[in-house]
């Protein structure tokens, strides 16, 4: 989102003739497969971790394809493109690729202060599942809360109840973010000392 500006380049990159929705889309689309890679290689590594030799087979119980599947394409994906799409936002309106840093860092907030100041200081557990845009409250709410011990060692995640409103939710942030900022991006000279010209 920000190379071509922070290195200088973009009064040669904007040059190309690509549509803005082709430049944008290209960058943003590279960022979230990236980070899709990554989170499927944490998920590749566990059961390589756990299935590579060493550990009793029947404490783990059968390999099931479809439960990983699910957990990589109910949590992990989402959160990839709602990270990406915050990063992606905050290096292009500032121009600064360490920008990025500072959408994981609102990421964060979102994910462990507000939830926990919403779910213990004011007593409002369904809003607290809502806002964590990563979903680990929603998640250990329902496992811990709902499922039987049975449950947990066999039962696959699905999409329903406060998961599904809280993926909802902020993949609909996520969309609306991108929007915004094809609405208002310009194929322009700028610099990184005035992050907001692009703006305005």
């Amino acid at each position: 989102a920000a190379r071509a500006v922070a290195r200088g380049m973009h009064p040669l990159t904007y040059t190309v003739p690509v549509s803005k929705a082709e430049y944008l889309g290209g960058r943003f689309l590279a960022a979230f497969v990236l980070n899709a890679l990554v989170l499927l290689g944490v998920q590749v590594g566990s059961l390589l971790g756990v299935y590579a030799g060493g550990v009793d087979p029947e404490i783990l119980g059968p390999f099931r394809p479809a439960a990983n599947l699910a957990a990589y394409a109910f949590i992990a994906l989402p959160n990839a493109f709602t990270a990406s799409t915050v990063q992606f936002a905050a290096a292009l309106l500032s121009g600064r690729p360490i920008a990025s840093y500072f959408g994981s860092v609102v990421l964060f907030f979102f994910t462990f202060p507000v939830p926990l100041f919403l779910y213990f200081a004011l007593g409002q557990p369904e809003l607290a599942l809502l806002m964590d845009p990563i979903g680990m409250f929603a998640i250990m709410n329902e496992m811990m809360t709902e499922w039987t011990i049975v449950e947990k060692n066999v039962r696959m995640f699905t999409l329903d109840g406060p998961m599904l409103l809280n993926r909802l939710l902020w993949l609909g942030i996520a969309v609306v973010t991108l929007v915004l900022i094809h609405l208002r991006f310009r194929l322009a000279h700028r610099t990184t000392t005035n992050p907001w010209s692009r703006l305005a």
